[in-house]
């Protein structure tokens, strides 16, 4: 399915789409297996002014990534994060609203994030999704 989260808040819409992704708006809800729903999510973050955090987030959030080492800690704001990876938002929204164990991480392996409106996945002929 093809999902566009153009003017949508960053977290509304991870969270819905987080809740589709899980299958857990079907009447037979299976918790051990994955039912292999692919999405392809559009991001409008070609265009950075159609995505909303409420409040002071765009300054204030921050994204810590860790190498390992000491002193290798480093702190990325959500603005910047735009700049650079625009997608990595979605992702980790989404990714945080999963599943933390192994069922997890296969279902969000199906998740393709793509800035703008392109995606190569054409041949699959994916539908629309709306919420």
């Amino acid at each position: 399915a093809i999902v566009s989260t153009a003017f949508v808040e960053g977290g509304k819409g991870s969270a819905e789409l987080a809740t589709t992704f899980d299958d857990l708006t079907t009447a037979f809800y299976p918790t051990n297996s994955q039912w292999y729903n692919f999405f392809i999510n559009l991001t409008p973050f070609g265009n950075a002014d159609k995505i909303r955090f409420t409040g002071n987030k765009m300054n204030d959030k921050e994204y810590v990534f860790y190498s390992g080492h000491p002193g290798g800690q480093r702190f990325v704001s959500a603005k910047n994060m735009m700049q650079k990876r625009p997608t990595y938002a979605v992702e980790h929204a989404i990714e945080g609203m999963l599943p933390n164990n192994k069922l997890g991480r296969e279902i969000f392996r199906n998740l393709f994030v793509y800035a703008g409106g392109e995606h190569p996945h054409a041949a699959q002929q994916p539908k629309e999704l709306k919420f």
